[in-house]
């Protein structure tokens, strides 16, 4: 636990409010921040997914220092802060049918959409805005090595390019260039590359203009340590003035995230403790998996403990874990102590409910 964690946690022995996700701004501005340089230094534009991070707050820290952001519809596009001035809003909407674009014009933003289907372009025809093409990551993978072909198969993008670039090239003042997701497959600095290549050949074989390549995201599983490497030598790859582009969710979010609540109740049988708090993993844990941070002590002695949210569904358990017994202690816990958990997934925000009339945790930030 850091020392700015601790003290948070420390004040809440005299200032309990209930339950709350927890997240650390200062390694998430570090973070923005160094994105902000590589992009700079590149020509690239790192957006931030909306999905990632449900709060306004992000989206104001976020919208002070990148470029955009990247959203599937427009509820997300209604929830960011106004104005939004100049900054770039990608959507990549899957259930595009032709609503007016123009309700994501009201924010002083700029604003592109990424189409897959003949039916898409059809529909796109009568609103005079930016657009690109999504491409199959599965099918760009196979293209170049067909080793890679398995039994997942990615359900975004199109593979057969032939009917779409006829609306692209008759628009070539509004096309932005290729889009690419490529969430089911394993990532790594090859894969992206690989992308990249597909996208300037296809660009190349259709003649088509290519101002950007937005890469998708997935940047966690390569990492700050790695991504400056990554860019140059996409940089060597593409031309440069197309502007690469990134969805930086996970690599922002990862390890920000804390939880915690207060012991409410426990007791002791012949499998172990059991402790039920007034966090609860189906209100308010949802899409993470939390580990415990153990309490302080020089005791070997470690007990097992199973932690349970106060609602009365069985399956309301937030795991089991080994834990040292404080010193000259029977128990590894007391009522009233406050139990802190790492691993908290930001996407439990958006999930973060009441349910069994237990409320929503409170988000806070530290």
């Amino acid at each position: 636990m850091s020392d700015r964690l601790s003290q948070f946690i420390h004040h809440l022995d005299h200032a309990y409010d209930g339950p709350a996700l927890l997240f650390d701004l200062t390694i998430l501005k570090e973070r923005l921040q160094q994105l902000r340089e590589l992009g700079d230094r590149y020509n690239g534009k790192f957006l931030m997914p909306v999905k990632a991070f449900r709060h306004p707050l992000i989206y104001q820290i976020a919208g002070e220092v990148l470029w955009g952001f990247d959203i599937s519809n427009y509820n997300e596009y209604a929830g960011l802060l106004t104005p939004l001035t100049n900054k770039l809003v990608s959507l990549t909407d899957p259930a595009f049918d032709g609503y007016d674009l123009q309700l994501f014009l009201t924010k002083q933003n700029n604003f592109r959409i990424y189409i897959e289907t003949i039916s898409q372009a059809q529909k796109l025809q009568s609103q005079q805005v930016d657009f690109g093409i999504r491409l199959n990551s599965s099918s760009l993978l196979t293209t170049e090595d067909s080793d890679r072909l398995s039994s997942s198969y990615s359900r975004f993008g199109i593979s057969d390019l032939t009917e779409l670039v006829k609306f692209a090239l008759s628009a070539p003042d509004r096309f932005v260039g290729f889009h690419i997701h490529h969430g089911i497959h394993e990532n790594s600095p090859d894969t992206i590359l690989t992308f990249a290549r597909q996208a300037i050949a296809l660009a190349d074989r259709f003649q088509l203009p290519l101002p950007s390549i937005d890469l998708g995201g997935g940047l966690a599983e390569i990492g700050f340590s790695q991504l400056e490497a990554l860019l140059i030598e996409l940089r060597r790859l593409v031309r440069s003035p197309t502007v690469l582009i990134f969805e930086a969710g996970k690599l922002l979010f990862e390890d920000i995230g804390f939880a915690y609540g207060k012991v409410k109740s426990l007791q002791c049988d012949r499998r172990g403790w059991m402790v039920t708090l007034d966090l609860s993993k189906s209100c308010h844990l949802r899409w993470s998996q939390p580990q415990l941070i153990v309490p302080d002590s020089t005791s070997a002695t470690q007990v097992p403990v199973s932690i349970y949210g106060a609602t009365c569904n069985e399956g309301d358990r937030l795991g089991e874990f080994l834990v040292p017994l404080p010193n000259v202690k029977d128990s590894p816990y007391q009522e009233g102590d406050i139990v802190v958990f790492k691993n908290i997934n930001c996407y439990s925000v958006s999930w973060n409910t009441s349910f069994n009339g237990i409320k929503p945790a409170e988000v806070k930030f530290f």
